[in-house]
């Protein structure tokens, strides 16, 4: 069956081949955009929820890190955490050294109370009261 459609097949393709290769495309300065070229929905679709977790993500990093993102070296502003003790789940005591000063602070979801406030050269060094029970 294939053996006697086999020349007339042959000579059909090479009729194609010529007619192809003697075709010259036209001479255009640009070819229009297809319609298969715009974006479909599905990736609008998975634009919109890229951009959507990069916003979450962004807001969820600013959130940790208290709205201090580090990019780079860090600037000194002259306070230094010195220690940091959780009581509960939103309370907690920190130590703070700030311009030759130590500061005790009671940290809460809504406040911070000033508990001590040193000199720095004090801490440490028994003060000595003239004129009264030491």
């Amino acid at each position: 069956m294939w053996a006697s459609r086999a020349p007339f097949l042959l000579a059909l393709w090479s009729l194609e081949v010529r007619a192809v290769a003697e075709q010259t495309p036209p001479a255009i300065a640009f070819k229009p955009a297809s319609e298969s070229a715009a974006p479909g929905m599905g990736q609008w679709i998975f634009a919109v929820l890229a951009c959507g977790l990069l916003l979450g993500l962004l807001l969820w990093l600013i959130r940790r890190t208290g709205g201090r993102l580090a990019i780079g070296a860090q600037r000194r502003r002259g306070i230094k955490i010195v220690e940091r003790a959780p009581l509960t789940a939103n309370v907690c005591l920190v130590t703070v050294e700030y311009e030759g000063r130590k500061l005790l602070l009671a940290t809460g979801a809504a406040h911070t109370t000033c508990l001590r406030d040193d000199p720095i050269q004090a801490i440490g060094v028994p003060r000595i009261v003239e004129g009264g029970d030491a």
